[in-house]
């Protein structure tokens, strides 16, 4: 119990706030600005009000009244937060193996990783049944539990380019058959690995984390540059999304996701004291 209430403030604090606060900010400032009905029948309509409930929920809720509707992809607000549900539903399976000690075991900790890696190989998986809409959910299980077997490991893994290239090379070679989405995932994930731990990345470390702040703003803010600057050309379109998306995602972790993480530091610590003081008395 003693890690388990550390771990569910510390994802929540993580996830939350920033998430509350890109959804509300989308549905009372970027939507009455940027929708064709107007602030009057924009706010007379009730899509603003349960875009926020459903997003706060999680439950995937992309239209608001009149907003991106001549985009590519029509009326879809922010598509990156569907995968919030799966990353919660993750962190519930790991709390989970946790709680029954799986953690003790690193022989049996790497057999189930690899039992989810290979249920997407199967016919029909058995462990995360895939989608019919979107075949790539099956993916994230894999992917989440290399995640954190590495997370485990991370003191003895030690990433090598040749390792990246040797990667590169089978996904050049296999890339149209089942092994393709693995492999093209592992290029992806260890060519990240690789250059964040190289002596050059070392000395350019931010001390803040944009990656969440990035996520969260990248897909409305893409929608926006789409709608204004679409006839631009796609150098344009990228280059001064990226810049906006980046400068959404500095605002996100200095005003929301740095004080949250601060503040659940502070609960934490409150409980581990709280609890040592009880078992001592």
């Amino acid at each position: 119990k003693r890690e388990i209430i550390p771990f569910f403030i510390s994802r929540c604090m993580r996830i939350w706030p920033a998430l509350i606060v890109v959804v509300g900010i989308t549905a009372v400032v970027i939507g009455p600005l940027f929708s064709t009905f107007g602030t009057g029948p924009y706010f007379n309509n009730p899509l603003p009000y349960l875009y926020v409930l459903n997003g706060v929920f999680m439950n995937n809720s992309s239209a608001l009244p009149g907003l991106f509707m001549e985009n590519p992809h029509p009326a879809v607000v922010n598509g990156s937060l569907w995968t919030l549900t799966y990353e919660i539903g993750a962190y519930l399976w790991l709390l989970i193996a946790f709680v029954l000690g799986v953690f003790r075991f690193r022989w049996l900790v790497g057999l189930l990783v690899i039992l989810v890696m290979l249920d997407p190989l199967w016919p029909a998986p058995v462990l995360f049944p895939g989608h019919a809409g979107n075949p790539q959910i099956a993916y994230l299980p894999p992917c989440f539990a290399l995640g954190a077997w590495m997370a485990l490991g991370k003191r003895s893994i030690r990433m090598h380019w040749e390792f990246v290239v040797l990667l590169c090379v089978l996904l050049a070679a296999f890339h149209e058959t089942a092994l393709g989405p693995y492999l093209f995932y592992g290029v992806t994930f260890s060519a990240i690995l690789w250059i964040a731990v190289s002596s050059f990345a070392l000395k350019l470390k931010l001390s803040m984390d944009l990656s969440y702040g990035t996520y969260l703003w990248a897909f409305p803010v893409q929608q926006l540059v789409v709608q204004y600057f679409g006839q631009a050309g796609l150098a344009f379109n990228i280059v001064l999304s990226l810049a906006l998306t980046l400068g959404c995602a500095w605002f996100s972790w200095h005003l929301v996701e740095k004080p949250s993480l601060a503040l659940s530091r502070q609960w934490i610590r409150r409980y581990k004291q709280s609890a040592a003081t009880r078992s001592a008395t």
